[in-house]
């Protein structure tokens, strides 16, 4: 069906996209390489010196005092001022009225 030249630029094309993961990218390191534990290095103990510590100097500031003046005291307005209304003065003359209770 396909001649033997497309057939062997096929095989060709195939042998190079399987073999393209392989080569790529390694930087001739070889397989596996970066995937290695990180070495921690052990230090020797600890560290002596045979001298005397320096002193340890606390400065303290004097603590500001702030005086205030006491609040101001307020007092809640007085309530309004309201007057009866004024009655109108009685006629002068007698003045007759019945005060008998209507049991």
């Amino acid at each position: 069906m396909f001649g033997k030249g497309v057939v062997g630029a096929g095989v060709a094309v195939l042998a190079l996209a399987l073999a393209a993961p392989a080569v790529a990218g390694d930087k001739g390191r070889g397989h596996g390489h970066g995937h290695h534990k990180h070495k921690h290095h052990h230090d020797d103990g600890p560290v002596v010196i045979y001298q005397q510590a320096p002193p340890v100097v606390v400065v303290q500031r004097p603590r500001t005092i702030v005086v205030a003046p006491p609040p101001r005291v307020m007092y809640a307005p007085p309530p309004p001022v309201v007057y009866a209304p004024m009655m109108p003065a009685p006629e002068p003359g007698l003045s007759i009225q019945m005060n008998v209770p209507l049991r």
